[in-house]
């Protein structure tokens, strides 16, 4: 009995050390780029439920091939016509490995208005010194389909 309390306590103490040690330590993000935007028709109402993507080869490109960009899901227009898309590096890209531009795809899917693909700049943030985000604007105004 003296023995498991013993290796109970020892381990009771390993853990508190160890997780104080790994919430202390400052963690560095991986890099991230930023699609923000609206979406509107050509009267300038906002248009809920376009479909907002980039080519992922486009994100390759960016860190020639290296590292993977990933996103959680698919990114739609919402109600005010706003959307923001979120492409997440595994690690720290740097100034030097992004591109100028991007090219952006708004799709309708129910087929009420033209497909567009557009490039638009792309802005460096550098937040900490030891890597740099990417912010896009890309604002599209829908034409219907004739």
């Amino acid at each position: 009995m003296k023995n498991n309390l013993f290796k109970s306590a020892i381990a009771a103490i390993c853990a508190v050390v160890f997780v104080g040690c790994y919430v202390d330590k400052p963690r560095e993000k991986a890099s991230e780029l930023v699609i923000n935007g609206t979406i509107t028709n050509e009267d300038r109402t906002p248009i809920e439920s376009i479909k907002v993507s980039i080519d992922e080869a486009d994100l390759n490109a960016m860190s020639n091939n290296k590292y993977k960009w990933w996103r959680y899901d698919d990114c739609y227009s919402e109600q005010d016509g706003t959307y923001s898309l979120v492409y997440t590096c595994g690690v720290r890209i740097h100034s030097e490995n992004w591109p100028a531009e991007i090219s952006i795809t708004a799709e309708d899917a129910t087929g009420t208005y033209d497909k567009q693909t557009k490039s638009f700049p792309i802005e460096l943030i550098d937040e900490s010194h030891r890597r740099t985000d990417g912010l896009v604007t890309a604002d599209f105004v829908m034409k219907k389909k004739k």
